[in-house]
């Protein structure tokens, strides 16, 4: 008797637990074709007066890609992918005085950037990439330099996770 006591118990747990777990319908899918381990990054090109700016972005998302991926930084001509970059704008703005004659300025930088497939020349994705990073002499980050390398980073940060990026709802 005690045997269909339980299993007339059983029954409707599994059901309800069933019935919550087909609410959640995460799947993974990967945004590039498996073979892809090879990606290209040729130099960002800057539309902004902003010096160098290019060699630093590119760099930061170079050092990104080899840190945080198992993807291989090549050629052009080796590669699977290709991450293509504009620069955009590059702003160095103040925002506010902390104490007399002290500021706090804000360093804003505006990319557009495209991973395109090298053999089928298929747009993966396109997006626009804004960061700012803010600085003063009273912060971690204290001058106009640290804080445009500081924005970089987190543009090539999120490069990576676009790159990356597989769950989808």
């Amino acid at each position: 008797m005690k045997r269909k006591g339980i299993f007339w118990w059983l029954i409707p747990i599994s059901l309800l637990v069933m019935f919550l777990l087909s609410g959640c319908q995460y799947t993974l899918q990967f945004p590039l074709p498996s073979p892809t381990s090879k990606i290209a990054i040729p130099i960002f090109v800057n539309k902004t007066f902003q010096e160098g700016l290019e060699e630093i972005l590119t760099q930061e998302v170079i050092d990104n890609f080899l840190l945080k991926t198992r993807f291989k930084v090549v050629k052009k001509e080796k590669a699977d992918i290709v991450l293509k970059g504009e620069i955009l704008y590059y702003l160095n703005e103040p925002l506010s005085e902390i104490t007399a004659g002290e500021k706090e300025y804000k360093v804003r930088i505006g990319t557009l950037v495209t991973l395109v497939s090298k053999k089928k020349s298929k747009v993966f994705w396109r997006k626009k990439i804004n960061e700012a990073t803010v600085y003063s002499i009273f912060s971690s980050i204290q001058t106009e330099e640290e804080a445009t390398k500081q924005t970089c980073r987190k543009i090539a940060e999120d490069l990576v996770n676009l790159t990356l990026k597989g769950w989808k709802k």
